[in-house]
């Protein structure tokens, strides 16, 4: 009978803990952060993935809309609403989607996250020729050598090194590699 009531003393203080873990965890406050990060599938099709983390609940978005492109400047008008019955518990949590942007040229573009009809956050990205990483006007064993480094490591490890993310996919794979060693020469 001991054991049994002290195991669950234990399961119960585990409890409490592991409670106050995350609930201490989750009392941040504040208004929406936004994070913006660029990316290029194995196709070379761009896209602008889009990361609100909330501070409180009550947030949702109803319509992300659609990237539209003028020029070299992309914008994105989304539709905030008040979600029914929030109770007003703190948390953290994000909403995020992607938008395609399509084929791009190489030169330097912009996005922008527009609320409501007014400009909310933006970013700034340049799209160049990736598989020349070491930017020295051509693609040679040079530029293989810095991907194949690199390999099997992601973003946030030491050893991940963006220039070599052809894909801008946070990782270092066998499609970074072969998208380089594809140019070579050129």
């Amino acid at each position: 009978m001991k054991v049994k009531f002290s195991l669950i003393l234990i399961l119960l203080l585990s409890g409490l803990s592991f409670f106050a873990t995350h609930f201490s965890t989750s009392m941040a406050s504040g208004p929406p952060e936004v994070a913006f990060e660029f990316w290029m599938d194995v196709n070379q099709t761009a896209f602008m993935t889009v990361t609100i983390t909330c501070y409180e609940s009550g947030y949702n978005i109803t319509d992300w809309g659609t990237a539209v492109r003028n020029n070299s400047d992309f914008y994105a008008e989304f539709q905030w609403a008040d979600v029914e019955g929030d109770i007003g518990i703190p948390m953290i949590y994000d909403l995020v989607h992607n938008y395609s942007l399509g084929q791009l040229d190489e030169g330097v573009y912009s996005f922008t996250l527009v609320a409501s009809g007014y400009p909310w956050h933006s970013t700034v990205f340049e799209v160049g020729f990736p598989a020349d990483i070491n930017d020295d006007g051509k693609v040679d064993i040079k530029d293989i050598a810095i991907v194949a480094k690199a390999f099997g490591t992601h973003n946030p490890n030491p050893d991940y090194n963006p220039a070599a993310d052809i894909h801008y996919d946070g990782k270092i794979d066998i499609k970074d590699i072969a998208f380089t060693a594809k140019h070579y020469g050129e």
